[in-house]
């Protein structure tokens, strides 16, 4: 029986009862067919864990690639736990199944655990309608979730849209997710905010994991290209409240950490978190600019019938409701994850109610500004039948890791090996999670908290040019390479549970703030992905959007404006991030990334836009070749952003399996570059211009490696490899460090010196595939790796984010630079010893070619034409 290695840490000194666990685990292709059982077991104890689990992802034999188990499991002070997921050759016992029960009612959806009944208003959204276990009843008043506008107005959600989003469920302790999605509803105008709630409950248990999504659907004005607070998009409101009425007859307590102690009042009692409590959060803080709050008081402070009584600096309080209506010995819990980090929050009880305050009302402060296409997901806990303590687990989570070398076995991670002694980037990537320079101390420099800022990364390397004496300047890093992806691999390859910590919070980020959450912008824009502030200067009041009316200048010459763009697209990290938690969030967001990219290559289906659309592309190559030139033929530049176009169809395939999304990755293949081009015309020596080329040819790599998944060793694939091959055997005689060249660098720092870690993992990929030339590549792939190193490791910038982040993102091709400690993993002699077809000569550029270009774009644009579709096109550009 196969046995896949999981290992539960609890690193607190206190007992954490029935903790959740959500764990990502793959498996080896053909291991795991779905009709066979799993089985959960402590490998000390031999114990049998109930848990369920959910696939998310297949391999082309349709047996199971990835799945994401549940279970509850309590664990001691500081214990460690190995478990083991067994794969049985038996087959599935249904009898042993447990199920929740989901029953749609008029007007709400009642929910049976077993032991706990949940009824939930749908017509009002009301989370906990009414509750009981078992015959007692613990909650029998409605609970009303609301937000009031700059106006007054009150608004509450109504339901319009109720999906079960379990999937395959096959035995144990069920988890079931239902998700609800509408709009905010009020007696005056339209509110113009959206609403998403997932609540997962678990069978036979009182325990609730609540999500809150609010979501501003509109487009932003964004005037000049830029992207400042105050725009006429955004939508202003005091507050956001979970309002529940208090179990009759229970007595509250309260602590304001796992480590406090539990105090009980019948007073009024109000707990709120100001500021992060940091040494930068404080009113000078230019950071804050970012939540349109000034921060009043750093930190949180504790007050009773309306007088303070206590203040400190960082809170994540618990609430625990006791009494005969509350279950007897058992009682009521609540808390709110990440509630300091996401700063304004706030519990609060005045005489029967009890207020989560996700977006709390401030006397005398400014309004919250929701911008145009943004959305903020809260996440509350529940145990309706709990001990005091029981919710201790939900911000301080023990770590939950399958072992590196059972990644390594299943094949999901590309150049993913065992941990070898002496790794020349250990040094240097360690500084991510250790020291005074690791990403979570980062975020203290500018104090990146808040409910716009946590799970951020500050971009430490913009203040590179900065004098000695200044603030640092407020820069925010999150999408200019694919950080996220960058904490996966280490995560994976480590088991550190502080890299999870920085993939899971700056993950949850991207998919909220950064990612233009609209479908009323121009279509090259809308589901687009913000990238990082401009470079080496203050964000302002842009927030994470770029540019900012406050700069008259920019880092890229004749741009002062702009909008989301194909050349800061990440999706691989994403596609991870879902792999390793089954966030359904995340695997929405790298298919709608994906589908942005396809749109704005494409352009809108408007006459109008495909005229622009030839204007930028084919007009400009015709007139070349009327003036007798010679342009290149290819419709895709050989870029970064072709490179990015080709990862996010990639991963958005991995998800959802369209092979259609594939295809058109072989299409933008073959429309870059060919297996005889003459290299020589792509001026490659300009670095400043094409270096991003080698991000081109590593996504060309990653499609080789999902086609030989696939077993698919097709004209496509050949084609791409012969293309790959001779551009590496190009690079291997003419490519040198970039620092060797400074006379043609703008900015000649170290960020160029970790880019090299991407030449390194081209000869590493190419020499995977020629035997003739491998100790070549792998000789001059130690020679970049010994030029990262070397330029590096005495470096006072090596710690930048930056230059971290990219050798994260890349890391695992050096492991094999040493040929006795590793060796190539070819699966079978067909891909390594293919036979390539006659590919014939590289395409030219031709009047006939390019007539027939322009033709398809005027029928594509005449097939779709609209007076209404033309005036909407205008209308976003104008």
């Amino acid at each position: 029986m196969l046995e896949v290695p999981i290992f539960l840490e609890n690193k607190q000194c206190f007992n954490k009862l029935n903790e959740v666990f959500e764990i990502g685990v793959p498996f080896p292709k053909g291991s795991f067919n779905l009709g066979r059982s799993l089985v959960l077991n402590n490998k000390k104890t031999n114990e049998e864990i109930p848990f369920s689990y959910e696939i998310s992802a297949y391999w082309s034999d349709k047996s199971v690639k990835w799945a994401k188990i549940d279970f509850r499991l309590t664990l001691e002070s500081s214990e460690s736990v190995e478990l083991f997921l067994g794969i049985s050759s038996t087959r599935i016992n249904k009898s042993n199944d447990t199920y929740i029960s989901v029953e749609n009612i008029s007007d709400e959806i009642i929910v049976d655990t077993g032991n706990a009944k949940f009824h939930i208003g749908t017509k009002e959204y009301s989370p906990f309608s009414q509750v009981s276990v078992g015959k007692s009843v613990c909650l029998d008043s409605y609970s009303k979730i609301r937000c009031t506008l700059d106006n007054g107005e009150v608004y509450i959600p109504k339901v319009t849209q109720f999906l079960d989003q379990s999937k395959v469920i096959c035995r144990g302790a069920e988890s079931k997710k239902l998700l609800f999605s509408g709009e905010m509803v009020g007696s005056g105008a339209q509110s113009g905010l959206n609403f998403l709630s997932t609540i997962q409950f678990f069978s036979n248990s009182a325990f609730v994991k609540l999500a809150f999504t609010i979501w501003n659907p509109a487009a932003a004005i964004h005037p000049g290209g830029c992207w400042d607070l105050g725009d006429e998009g955004s939508v202003f409101f005091k507050e956001l409240v979970v309002d529940i009425k208090e179990p009759r007859d229970a007595n509250l307590y309260w602590k304001e950490l796992a480590s406090s102690t539990w105090e009980s009042t019948v007073e009024s009692l109000k707990i709120i978190q100001s500021g992060s409590g940091g040494k930068a959060s404080n009113d000078n803080s230019s950071n804050g600019l970012n939540n349109a709050l000034p921060i009043r008081k750093n930190g949180y402070r504790v007050c009773l019938s309306g007088k303070d009584i206590r203040e400190g600096y960082r809170a994540s309080p618990q609430i625990y409701y006791q009494g005969q209506s509350a279950s007897g010995a058992k009682g009521f819990s609540i808390t709110l994850e990440k509630f300091w980090q996401n700063f304004p929050k706030a519990f609060h009880r005045e005489q029967d109610l009890f207020q989560v305050q996700l977006f709390p009302m401030m006397d005398d402060e400014p309004d919250y500004e929701l911008q145009a296409g943004e959305r903020k997901t809260h996440s509350m806990c529940f145990d309706f039948h709990s001990e005091k303590g029981e919710l201790d687990w939900v911000n301080e989570p023990s770590g939950s890791t399958v072992s590196s070398s059972w990644y390594a076995k299943c094949q999901v991670f590309p150049f993913m090996g065992p941990q070898v002694k002496n790794d020349p980037l250990a040094s240097l990537v360690v500084q991510g999670i250790d020291g005074e320079s690791s990403f979570h101390q980062k975020r203290e420099t500018i104090d990146e908290y808040g409910w716009r800022d946590f799970g951020e990364v500050y971009a430490d390397h913009e203040a590179l040019y900065q004098n000695k004496h200044e603030s640092p300047l407020v820069s925010h890093y999150n999408n200019q390479y694919d950080a996220i992806y960058g904490y996966a691999r280490q995560f994976v390859q480590t088991g550190d549970s502080r890299w999870f910590a920085l993939m899971d919070e700056l993950a949850k980020h991207v998919v909220d703030i950064d990612i233009y959450h609209t479908k009323n912008d121009r279509v090259e824009y809308n589901g687009g992905l913000f990238w990082h502030t401009d470079h080496y200067l203050d964000a302002h009041t842009c927030t994470h959007r770029t540019f900012s009316a406050l700069n008259n200048s920019s880092s890229t010459p004749g741009q002062t404006g702009g909008g989301p763009g194909s050349e800061h697209c990440y999706t691989t990290g994403l596609m991870y991030h879902y792999y390793l938690t089954g966030d359904q969030n995340s695997k929405d967001a790298v298919v709608s990334l994906s589908n942005w990219m396809i749109s704005s290559h494409d352009g809108a289906k408007s006459f109008l836009a495909q005229i622009l659309s030839l204007k930028k592309y084919e007009l400009g190559q015709l007139l070349q070749i009327v003036k007798r030139a010679d342009p290149l033929p290819y419709r895709y530049p050989f870029t970064r952003g072709t490179g990015n176009f080709i990862v996010s169809l990639l991963d958005a395939f991995s998800v959802t399996g369209e092979t259609f999304r594939l295809r058109r990755v072989e299409e933008i293949i073959q429309n870059t570059m060919h297996p005889s081009d003459d290299i020589s015309r792509r001026n490659l020596d300009d670095i400043e211009v094409t270096w991003s080329y080698v991000v081109f040819l590593q996504s060309v790599a990653k499609y080789l490696f999902v086609k030989e998944g696939l077993g698919e060793i097709d004209y496509a694939y050949k084609y791409a490899r012969a293309s790959l091959l001779h551009y590496t055997e190009w690079m291997l005689e003419n490519e040198s460090a970039y620092l060797s060249r400074t006379e043609i660098l703008e900015f000649p720092n170290d960020t160029w010196v970790a880019q090299e870690i991407r030449k390194l993992s081209l000869f590493i990929f190419a020499a995977r595939y020629d035997k003739v030339l491998r100790e070549q590549y792998r000789n001059r792939a130690t020679e970049f790796l010994n030029v990262i190193t070397g330029g590096l490791s005495e470096s006072v910038e090596k710690h930048f984010s930056r230059i971290q982040i990219l050798l994260l993102q890349s890391y695992g091709p050096h492991l094999w630079c040493d040929k006795g400690s590793l060796d190539f993993d070819i699966e079978c002699d067909e891909i390594e010893n293919i036979i390539f077809p006659d590919f014939g000569p590289a395409p030219v550029a031709s009047i006939y070619t390019l007539t027939q270009k322009i033709l398809k774009k005027l029928l594509f644009g005449l097939k779709h034409i609209s007076i209404s579709g033309e005036k909407e096109w205008l209308r976003t550009r104008t």
